[in-house]
């Protein structure tokens, strides 16, 4: 079962349950592989995903092995590409991959249950603070 305050999301494929979960050794796999920056590739996807023309299938396989890396180490890229179409094709592996990639940058919207513990300095936050996954910078310069 996925924990959404690991950034991780489950889904079915061939019978069986996939995690993907973009931690930062998954992120850093991800950059080595398309050889950019994650904020790049993320700009790239929030493109892609208003102008379906610019999706490349190599950049959404290269995402998906990442994201599939953590608790799937024995997957290679190929076998990655393999399990798009097992997963529902091209759009649907987008889909997730992108959910996946906002749930890595901030859990999902969650109510505080136990006061944080004040610093020396007093800073702190109420207990019932609500988090929510942060806006990312992903708008386009026009570059």
């Amino acid at each position: 079962m996925a924990n959404p305050h690991k950034g991780e999301l489950t889904f079915e494929a061939d019978g069986k349950t996939y995690t993907l979960q973009y931690s930062h050794d998954a992120l850093v796999e991800l950059e080595e592989q398309l050889d950019r920056g994650i904020f790049s590739i993320i700009r790239e996807i929030e493109r892609c995903s208003s102008n379906l023309e610019l999706v490349r299938l190599g950049m959404v396989r290269a995402i998906f092995w990442a994201g599939l890396h953590e608790h799937h180490p024995d997957l290679d890229i190929k076998a990655a590409g393999e399990l798009m179409t097992k997963a529902g094709g091209l759009l649907k592996v987008l889909s997730l991959a992108s959910e996946g990639l906002v749930r890595a940058f901030g859990a999902p919207e969650t109510k505080g249950s136990r006061p944080p513990k004040r610093m020396e300095n007093g800073i702190g936050t109420s207990s019932s603070s609500t988090t929510s996954v942060p806006d990312l910078p992903l708008t386009s310069s026009g570059n």
